[in-house]
């Protein structure tokens, strides 16, 4: 079957301005040179694994950070203002045949101050975490 990570890459995909914007969405590390805009997702430490939630049995609870580059910080808001609506909120839907009981868009900042030397200069990038409740 479909992992998380590949049903939340493709539920990425699917937001009508990130299809509209040309981004491609990668996992772990964007290649070296990538062209803007893009997406990288990263599944963080420290999420709930395989625990009871909501008195249900073998619901995983995972937290990915979900970072955006583009090259105009107003386009890249209005991206990250359709990716929360698109995904905030979300339950008792299925994301690539996968039962997901909780979507959640539990923080959203601007992170471009904190760019690692040797990024790209005017280079904005938006931080969303993203909680998934799911069944595995």
């Amino acid at each position: 079957g479909m992992t998380i990570k590949a049903a939340i890459k493709t539920q990425l995909e699917a937001v009508g301005a990130v299809s509209a914007a040309g981004m491609t969405v990668y996992t772990g590390l964007a290649p070296q040179g990538a062209p803007l805009p893009y997406i990288v997702m990263n599944r963080i430490p420290g999420g709930e694994f395989g625990l009871d939630h909501g008195g249900l049995e073998g619901w995983n609870r995972e937290t990915w950070q979900v970072d955006l580059f583009h090259a105009d910080d107003e386009t890249l808001e209005a991206i990250r203002n359709a990716i929360i609506t698109a995904i905030h909120g979300t339950s008792k839907t299925t994301w690539s045949g996968l039962v997901i009981h909780g979507a959640f868009v539990t923080d959203a900042h601007d992170t471009t101050e904190l760019e690692s030397p040797g990024a790209g200069v005017g280079e904005a990038r938006q931080t969303l975490e993203l909680v998934v409740k799911y069944e595995p």
